[in-house]
């Protein structure tokens, strides 16, 4: 028999654990931190909002959240036009997220007998690819388009080590192919971005290449965003992608595209040679967050709560945009839904979620049991029934849902676009409601454009 002294220790140790992984439990909650700078990002104030989430850093983020403050001040930093400093964000966490590709075993075990929170956040599959469409998008602010090529053939690079990364460890051709279609593997729109980066190069090669990139980005809109996201194939892209294959000759490409869009007008390339191009990005809306669900599953008769996360999605005040220069207006198409894809992403894994949730369930009731036998094992009587209840009673404080996720993006990326004469303009876009009322207006003064030049402008609403 333990003496009493010795069943003390026992006790003792084994809350200690019970309290370090409950501590362990507390995560960063993302909703909660952006409430706290909306409204400086509401109000256009992205330099106070950079400096929030810095001031924070420590107190808020803390080690294990350093790919979200990166994703963060970074964002903030493109909205107050400090891309160089924003790149540097992107850099560092493109470097982290790599780092934390290779698993930690001890971190992992602590958080099968805790919860995900004890994880380093590294970003989800999606929020790892925008955070190069940001830094592509910092270098078309510096002027600097070949950074900008740059980073969107990064792009590229990380689209296919996705598509690696899902299909690695597959028994065949049709668990592969299951898995690639099940998850996120490919983003249209950047593949559309990257054709536009390309194109910028105005060369033979380089507009063979911005064709590649748009035929790879109708596929997948056609085989991915359409049934999966509900977002159609954007005119846009049909355009670029006609105007492109006419402009090399090819005439398969375009006899299929005009089959399969009879009503198909674009600009052509004789028309647009001596114009310039403005391409409109408005980053609508805000991205949806996580929220804490629970369900319950039964261990020895007993139920027992698992937490899991879910999206809840945000309302956007503006539908649509309207860009106007020099008599010409066109309307923004949703390219990028960024709040679909998060939500379906999170579906298409939610069995291995919930597989792995009701697993540390279990394992932490049976630890529970564990500790109140071992305790009267070990001498402890009537105590080893406290030990159970206090060791059942952390297991439940940490069971706590991950919902951490990247909320400065916005809930989608619309595109407009104008090829007008060269020179300088004043470029007015007008926001609207979904009843088509004006929300508000924004005019940007002289606007340089050069012949067969693109000019990007990047606008953010909430």
């Amino acid at each position: 028999m333990k003496s009493s002294r010795s069943i003390t220790q026992l006790h003792s140790v084994a809350l200690g654990l019970c309290l370090g992984a409950a501590l362990s439990a507390c995560g960063v909650n993302s909703q909660n931190n952006y409430e706290q700078m909306r409204g400086m990002l509401v109000e256009q104030k992205f330099s106070d909002a950079a400096n929030w989430i810095e001031g924070n850093k420590d107190k808020i983020y803390g080690e294990n959240n350093a790919v979200l403050f990166y994703m963060d001040k970074m964002m903030a930093l493109h909205l107050a036009k400090q891309y160089k400093e924003s790149n540097e964000l992107v850099q560092k966490a493109d470097e982290k997220i790599e780092a934390l590709y290779t698993e930690s075993v001890s971190k992992n075990i602590g958080a099968f007998l805790t919860n995900d929170n004890v994880l380093p956040y590294e970003g989800e599959e999606f929020e790892k690819v925008l955070i190069h469409l940001v830094g592509a998008l910092n270098f078309t602010g510096l002027g600097d388009k070949e950074g900008a090529l740059v980073e969107a053939r990064r792009v590229e690079e990380k689209l296919t080590q996705l598509n690696d990364r899902i299909t690695k460890g597959a028994k065949d051709e049709k668990d592969e192919a299951a898995k690639a279609r099940a998850q996120y593997s490919e983003d249209a729109f950047v593949r559309w971005f990257i054709g536009c980066m390309y194109e910028t190069e105005a060369d033979q090669q380089s507009l063979n290449d911005a064709l590649i990139a748009y035929k790879k980005a109708l596929e997948a809109y056609e085989k991915s965003y359409t049934p999966k996201y509900k977002t159609p194939v954007p005119t846009l892209l049909v355009q670029d992608y006609a105007r492109a294959a006419e402009a090399l000759r090819f005439d398969e490409d375009l006899a299929a595209l005009k089959k399969k869009f009879p009503n198909l007008s674009y600009p052509k390339p004789a028309d647009t040679k001596d114009k310039g191009e403005i391409v409109l990005l408005h980053l609508n809306g805000e991205a949806p967050y996580k929220i804490e669900k629970t369900w319950e599953t039964v261990a020895d008769s007993k139920a027992i709560k698992v937490a899991y996360p879910e999206y809840a999605m945000k309302t956007k005040s503006i539908a649509y945009a309207t860009l106007s220069v020099s008599g010409t207006e066109s309307k923004t198409e949703t390219f990028e839904d960024v709040a679909a894809i998060a939500v379906q992403s999170l579906a298409d894994r939610m069995g291995r979620v919930k597989a792995k949730m009701i697993a540390r369930a279990i394992a932490k009731f049976i630890a529970a049991k564990a500790a109140e036998v071992a305790t009267e094992q070990a001498g402890g009587g009537g105590l080893g029934k406290l030990m159970g209840a206090a060791v059942s009673v952390a297991g439940a404080a940490t069971e706590k849902a991950d919902v951490r996720s990247w909320l400065l993006l916005p809930a989608t990326i619309d595109i407009a676009k104008a090829y007008i004469p060269a020179g300088k303009h004043n470029v007015t876009v007008t926001f609207h409601s979904a009843a088509g009322g004006v929300v508000r207006t924004e005019t940007i003064p002289d606007v340089e454009v050069k012949p067969g030049k693109k000019v990007f402008l990047n606008l953010r609403t909430f």
